[in-house]
């Protein structure tokens, strides 16, 4: 049974929708540890791929050490300071578990009871998890073939096992999920802002207080600082660094889960709700000086008239 998470919005839906009706095979260049033996092309056997984004950060230096003390994770290992791997052994064979500091698991082949169990771990390493209705989440498919890997409809077909593969896969599919809630941030900042500028157009004036207004921008910085600096969603994995080979590989997952245009949209979203914010707020300093100026002057009227009256009494 599916666990309930946050529900896809309309263009999350539209975009999974697309890549499922795919009529062509997008061509992966793996690289090979292990030469694959002859034998019966495993690709008919898929395994499932989830991926969920469950809080802002996760802190994997505490995390991997804790994990590391238990027996059911004595194959565990870290990278680059960046991504925890674990590979699993279970009843219906071995499964492997990505995660990042960034707040993305990624589960390949793992059964319910073992996710829930990794789940229930890392929650107290976690920082600002988020509620489940709110976690976003990614399924994908995958299996073994002899040779010819490739992606079609969020199905992964890899020609080996290798750790490595794995990894650079599992980094593009966690930044596309946290991407999903930078997305999700953005839609819900759009209508929240959504009846302003008709406001506006149709009374001249807005109801919202100068406070609101600015919090809103407040909410839009962070969630710009956020996209392109606090965390490195968008960097290429350090791994590639380090083998540079495996980069055709996470650049055809790059691809075909669009990063880039995602990232350049919800970019360009925040710019244009940027400047409505901030000719709002002009507006609301502008009326708020007009008013202010109004006072002033209903102020030094009243002073005006007290002095005359006062003189007028101090002649007679």
């Amino acid at each position: 049974m599916k666990e309930q998470y946050a529900e896809p919005n309309d263009t999350k839906k539209t975009r999974i929708e697309n890549r499922r009706v795919s009529k062509e095979a997008l061509e992966l260049k793996t690289i090979q540890q292990h030469k694959q033996q002859n034998g019966i092309d495993k690709s008919i056997e898929l395994k499932d791929i989830l991926v969920l984004c469950t809080a802002e950060k996760i802190n994997i230096i505490k995390l991997f050490g804790f994990l590391k003390e238990r027996s059911a994770y004595t194959d565990i290992h870290i990278y680059f300071r960046e991504c925890i791997h674990i590979l699993l052994n279970q009843p219906t064979g071995k499964g492997d578990i990505f995660i990042f500091r960034y707040g993305v698991v990624v589960f390949w082949g793992i059964q319910e009871e073992a996710r829930d169990k990794l789940l229930a771990h890392q929650q107290f390493f976690e920082e600002m998890s988020y509620n489940k209705e709110l976690v976003e989440r990614e399924d994908f498919r995958y299996g073994i073939v002899l040779e010819g890997a490739s992606i079609i409809n969020d199905v992964i077909y890899l020609d080996n096992e290798s750790v490595y593969n794995k990894m650079i896969i599992s980094n593009a599919l966690a930044q596309s999920t946290k991407l999903d809630v930078f997305e999700r941030h953005a839609e819900r900042t759009i209508e929240s802002i959504r009846g302003l500028p008709d406001e506006i157009v149709a009374k001249g004036f807005t109801t919202r207080k100068r406070e609101e207004v600015i919090k809103l921008i407040g909410v839009l910085h962070k969630l710009k600082f956020n996209l392109n600096l606090s965390t490195n969603i968008l960097d290429t994995p350090e791994i590639l660094w380090y083998y540079p080979n495996y980069t055709s590989l996470y650049e055809s997952f790059k691809l075909y889960l669009e990063l880039k245009s995602r990232t350049e949209i919800v970019n360009q979203k925040c710019d244009v709700i940027h400047e409505i914010l901030t000719l709002l707020s002009t507006h609301i300093n502008t009326v708020s000086g007009e008013r202010l100026e109004k006072i002033i002057i209903i102020l030094i009227t009243l002073e005006i008239g007290i002095g005359l009256v006062s003189m007028y009494f101090n002649w007679k």
